[in-house]
């Protein structure tokens, strides 16, 4: 308690108008020629330990015939870019990024496809790749999840019947991306998967559908792939859509997120939010639509601190939902030129969602968008009168077939340096400037490796106290600046955002402001 108490002193002092810090940032290139870049997947962004962010997506450079690249991104708390890197693959120009984690030993894993297979990829903190490993059994890489032996579980898609059918495919990898076992499951017809959880009981939840001729899916098997249920979900015989993302609750539970159609892919299409028990048994279901909107997708959802449910969406616009326990909504924003994938409740009680947007630079641009509890950004957000209709699903059994094969692959990634920032709107930079034009202290460099000389200006040297906080709130480290000119070395510290803040010894005086690590 007293840690977030002190948090939220100091990011009073340093942010003159609200505690939470929110902005909307877009990245790309300024290149000789524009590019067109973006994130797909449920699971595309991640908030670091330190407070910052990290994104995979996908883009081409240029746009007139260049190769596609996995993006990968990592910010500080502000979303300024500590690195940014286009990652190809040796053998193809095509490398898509669609999932990130940050597993239990700090570094990245990333999954994606190049043209005609999975690509598995480990970064460690400072984005330099430590392993790639390519799956030929998978056309596309989904999904992926660090599993509770330390191990990876990735998620795919293969085509079968001569490529007429899309199916599942499961892959479980030691640590160091060695394939273990995998299953492929092939539907009945064409449904593609979307996403995966595993379960308490160590099993593992996928989700999928397909838009145009069946409703959305839900498949629970053991911890080896075995299928224990597999069930499909409408709100009539003829209605279709997909289960896009699943959460499971502590008591078992599960919640999906995705759209529904009346009719077969037509519009409109409407976000959905299923309650189901362990076994996929329908507990209640609820629909979502602006009287605006021609289509509504519901993307990704979280649980939020309050046992409600918050869901990045994208359609006509970007949007962030936000309902209580029972689905009932809280609010909701809508974003004009932003669509979102993905979304992870912060460590300051709001939201980060990441998406594209038409804003900055060339045609279409990867975004981070940050805002407070209540969703609200500073800018480019709308309000519609918004539709909620409780639904009664049915359910059907979908049947799937095993056919568990993989191919030898091999995979080989380089790294291009890339990628630029463009502020749309931010309430923490206009914090900082004041902080700046006061002049009273200068620190230099910033950002830096660890090592920051601090100058006292204008103030006299005598009982200050520096104080240095990570963005959990934690001290970090503390002094007596008895000089005009201190050096402090915080090389130990993981690389991040940190805020410091110089205090006089009667506390009238406080000087605020932000350190980087790179």
């Amino acid at each position: 308690m007293r840690k977030l108490l002190a948090l939220i002193v100091i990011l009073l002092k340093i942010l003159p108008v609200t505690s939470q810090i929110t902005f909307q940032k877009a990245y790309g290139d300024l290149g000789s020629e524009g590019q067109t870049c973006y994130t797909v997947g449920v699971e595309s962004l991640k908030q670091t330990p330190e407070g910052g962010y990290l994104i995979v997506g996908s883009g081409q450079y240029p746009i007139s015939g260049g190769p596609k690249w996995m993006y990968v991104i990592k910010t500080d708390a502000y979303g300024d870019t500590i690195w940014a890197s286009r990652i190809g693959e040796n053998n193809s120009t095509a490398l898509m990024g669609t999932s990130v984690i940050i597993d239990n030993q700090g570094n990245y894993v990333t999954i994606g496809w190049d043209e005609a297979q999975m690509i598995m990829m480990k970064l460690n903190p400072n984005g330099s790749i430590l392993w790639s490993k390519a799956f030929a059994s998978s056309t596309t890489g989904c999904e992926l999840k660090q599993t509770s032996d330390g191990g990876y579980m990735a998620l795919g898609s293969s085509l079968y019947d001569y490529g007429s059918i899309e199916g599942i495919n499961l892959l479980k990898t030691d640590i160091n991306g060695n394939l273990l076992w995998m299953k492929g499951l092939i539907p009945y017809t064409d449904i593609g998967p979307y996403d995966l959880i595993q379960t308490r009981d160590k099993g593992y939840v996928i989700t999928g559908g397909s838009g145009l001729i069946r409703p959305g899916y839900a498949v629970k098997t053991d911890s080896l792939g075995n299928v224990q249920w597999a069930k499909c979900y409408g709100q009539d015989s003829i209605s279709t859509g997909e289960l896009i993302s699943v959460i499971e609750l502590s008591d078992g539970d599960l919640v999906f997120t995705g759209d529904m159609s009346s009719k077969k892919g037509v519009s409109p299409y409407w976000q959905w939010l299923l309650k189901t028990d362990k076994s996929g048994n329908p507990i209640w279901c609820r629909k979502y639509a602006d009287t605006s909107q021609v289509y509504n997708h519901g993307i990704t959802i979280v649980q939020t601190p309050d046992k409600g449910f918050a869901i990045s969406g994208n359609g006509s616009y970007g949007s962030l939902l936000k309902t209580d326990s029972m689905g009932k909504i809280t609010w909701i924003k809508y974003f004009y030129k932003e669509n979102f994938d993905a979304i992870v409740c912060t460590n300051d009680n709001g939201y980060a969602l990441s998406g594209f947007s038409t804003y900055g630079i060339g045609a279409c641009n990867i975004c981070l968008v940050k805002t407070d509890s209540n969703g609200n950004s500073g800018c480019n957000t709308y309000l519609f009168p918004t539709i909620i209709d409780t639904v009664k699903i049915l359910t059907a059994s979908l049947h799937l077939s095993d056919t568990s094969v993989n191919y030898p692959a091999n995979c080989s990634a380089f790294i291009q340096k890339g990628l630029r920032v463009t502020t749309i709107c931010s309430n923490a930079e206009e914090g900082i400037k004041e902080v700046k034009e006061q002049s009273f202290i200068s620190v230099f460099p910033n950002p830096s490796s660890g090592e920051f000389t601090f100058n006292l200006n204008n103030i006299t040297p005598a009982n200050r106290e520096l104080d240095i906080y990570n963005m959990l709130g934690e001290k970090i480290y503390s002094s007596k600046l008895n000089s005009a000119s201190t050096l402090v070395n915080l090389s130990s510290q993981p690389s991040g955002v940190y805020l410091y803040r110089v205090v006089c010894e009667n506390v009238k005086d406080i000087y605020s402001g932000k350190l980087i690590i790179q």
